[in-house]
């Protein structure tokens, strides 16, 4: 629902800075987008303008809680429990035939890039895509 969705990926991912960097004289925060930031879908507007208000809030962080690093991540297709079997394998299929790297990703592969947020000091403000190209295709 449109509630949820607010509550889920914004107001959630705001309050735990709101209540966490008080506490932090360092380090980073890394935030989880989509890639419907950029590609929206049917029947999922909210989600992709939340995606894209996560983005945002991100930048804007990273200046104002500075020396503090935030980043965001907007992961496309990646192989999780979290799909349901029958959805699985027509993304999957989708993958192989139209994504670049001819696949979809894996969840290591996401957090890679967190680790790589939290381990390098000269990062910040940024948004790394991991979707295997498809912001690319269509």
């Amino acid at each position: 629902t449109f509630r949820s969705d607010v509550d889920q990926l914004f107001w959630g991912p705001l309050y735990v800075v709101r209540y966490a960097t008080p506490k932090m004289t360092q380090g980073s925060i890394t935030f989880m987008s989509g890639q419907s930031a950029f590609t929206p879908t049917d029947g999922a507007v909210v989600n992709a303008a939340m995606h894209a208000a996560i983005e945002v809030l991100a930048k804007g962080l990273a200046l104002e809680l500075a020396p503090i690093r935030v980043n965001a991540i907007a992961p496309g297709s990646i192989t999780t429990p979290a799909w349901p079997v029958e959805d699985l394998n027509e993304v999957m299929k989708w993958a192989e035939d139209k994504l670049p790297v001819r696949r979809m990703g894996l969840a290591e592969e996401v957090a890679q890039a967190v680790v790589l947020f939290m381990t390098n000091d000269f990062i910040t403000g940024e948004v790394l895509h991991i979707d295997g190209g498809g912001r690319l295709v269509k």
